[in-house]
């Protein structure tokens, strides 16, 4: 809330968990990694073409580690691994970035 009124902001939000790629003859399944999802995070910025730099997440309520996102003095989003304890109360039992 702001000024008495509610603020609405778009936002994204990407979770992966599970295998990154089937199983199949040529190639044993892989499980989703932290480097997944930065992976992906870099190939969006690549497509919206936006110049990001990214930081270590020292500290973060929701995630064990991770890093946050900038554009130019802009924090545009964070990306990491779920904490164990939030993916445990939500009946996860795998890990989730």
């Amino acid at each position: 809330q702001q000024n008495g009124k509610y603020q609405e902001h778009p936002v994204l939000g990407i979770w992966m968990t599970g295998q990154e790629n089937p199983a199949n003859w040529l190639q044993k399944p892989r499980p989703v990694t932290y480097f997944s999802i930065k992976r992906e995070m870099e190939k969006l910025a690549a497509i919206w073409r936006l110049p990001i730099r990214l930081e270590a997440i020292t500290e973060h309520p929701v995630l064990s580690y991770g890093q946050t996102v900038w554009y130019g003095k802009e924090q545009i989003g964070f990306f990491g691994k779920i904490q164990n304890q939030i993916a445990k109360s939500m009946d996860i039992k795998t890990e989730v970035f």
